[in-house]
């Protein structure tokens, strides 16, 4: 498969340079979203062989739209957007892990029936994870959880989601190929539909005489991403 084999000297090449001493965070992030990438892109041929299939390729082929964009997105900007970004999908991370450990404790709870003096407290649980996160807290150990806020450069707007991203990229006028390249969210978006039940739409997660068409139409898309990704890389060695 092509697309592995351009991944697979992309990949060699960015190790190489890391090895070497270049830990420019822009390379390391690169080097983690292709890896996913690779292991995505390299299943889908031994799943197409399962029957009924689809509802994983689609949601494998959503991933790889998803890491494409997210990489194409950070390589592209200027350095204080470029922090500015990393710094909000990692407050994004801390904000997942102050509604899901609580989340977590009170199952436990059901499941394991602690007896008395066995219970952990919330704050303690919390504690366990301070010095992980503490970077992104504006408030000490012992203490609930309190996540900064940050203060994005001035005329840029970057929330953290997706569609944030579909937006810089389709206004990216000083690069035509990015901008060209925001339509891999449009597959993103359709291969959703995967994932989001409708009665309407139920036929999404099984197989139709439209998904060969689809399916050859990600790859390409995702042949040119890695091709623009390529040349993004480089301009970091």
């Amino acid at each position: 498969m092509k697309i592995i084999d351009d991944i697979d000297n992309l990949g060699r090449e960015l190790t190489k340079v890391i090895q070497n001493g270049n830990n420019n965070k822009r390379l390391l992030i690169s080097s983690d979203l292709l890896l996913k990438t690779r292991c995505n892109v390299s299943i889908l041929p031994h799943i197409a062989e399962l029957r009924n299939s689809t509802t994983s390729i689609n949601l494998i082929y959503r991933a790889i739209m998803l890491d494409l964009m997210t990489a194409l997105f950070l390589l592209h900007l200027p350095d204080d957007r470029f922090e500015y970004s990393c710094k909000v999908l990692d407050v994004g991370h801390v904000k997942f892990m102050k509604d899901i450990l609580p989340m977590r404790l009170e199952l436990a709870r059901r499941v394991c029936n602690p007896q008395e003096g066995e219970d952990i407290d919330e704050q303690k649980l919390f504690d366990q994870y301070y010095d992980n996160f503490k970077d992104y807290l504006d408030s000490e150990k012992g203490e609930p959880w309190r996540i900064i806020n940050l203060e994005p450069p001035k005329n840029f707007k970057f929330n953290g989601s997706i569609k944030s991203i579909y937006e810089y990229l389709k206004n990216c006028n000083e690069n035509e190929n990015l901008k060209a390249l925001s339509n891999l969210y449009m597959y993103y978006r359709y291969l959703s539909q995967t994932e989001h039940y409708s009665f309407l739409g139920n036929k999404y997660p099984f197989k139709t005489e439209y998904d060969d068409s689809w399916y050859k139409e990600c790859n390409i898309a995702i042949y040119v991403g890695i091709d623009e990704l390529s040349y993004l890389i480089r301009q970091y060695y």
